[in-house]
């Protein structure tokens, strides 16, 4: 099976078509890689007077069923902060969940922040993948009914979510949102 044929490489391929509208509506140019492969980071925005760039990662994947956290694998996870410090650029993560029918994101930055909620610390390394509480998400916006139905086609996922998965309380929703101020909101 080739790289473009896989199932998560097709959701992937949709979160990150979701994503790069959004950024452009709000001012960026994404460049993406033009190959069928693994690549190091989905893309490398810019704004028109190149005064600003950042790298963004988009995971099309659900949020755990248990806790109240999104994660991505460790290595990664790894290579984000060294790619961020050696090239002193900003690292968004953006999470297209079809289980909460929401994108949700944030800095590496603001998403490092340690936190303690009941037992558990954050950011809380697990079997290889380290997980991000979602009250430090900002709700970027809702996916429609025909976007979760797009996504959900190429699921490989063998169990089901419960239908009450609510994002934390504290979280802030984007496209509700007046105050673009924060740095965190602007890309």
């Amino acid at each position: 099976m080739s790289w473009e044929d896989k199932p998560q490489v097709k959701m992937g391929n949709i979160g990150e078509r979701l994503i790069r509208d959004y950024l452009e509506k709000k001012g960026l140019i994404p460049y993406f890689p033009d190959l069928s492969a693994p690549h190091p980071f989905d893309l490398l925005c810019a704004t028109a007077d190149k005064k600003r760039f950042c790298i963004v990662e988009i995971k099309t994947k659900p949020r755990r069923i248990y806790y109240a956290d999104t994660g991505i694998n460790v290595s990664v996870y790894n290579d984000y902060l060294n790619a961020q410090n050696k090239l002193n650029i900003k690292v968004y993560l953006y999470f297209v969940d079809t289980k909460m029918g929401q994108i949700y994101g944030n800095t590496l930055d603001e998403l490092s922040k340690t936190l303690s909620l009941s037992s558990k610390k954050y950011p809380s390394h697990e079997n290889g993948v380290v997980y991000f509480p979602l009250c430090h998400c900002l709700i970027i916006r809702d996916l429609s009914d025909e976007e979760i139905s797009e996504i959900e086609q190429y699921t490989t996922r063998k169990y089901q979510y419960p239908s009450n998965l609510t994002p934390a309380k504290s979280a802030v929703r984007l496209d509700q949102s007046n105050n673009n101020s924060g740095d965190e909101r602007n890309a």
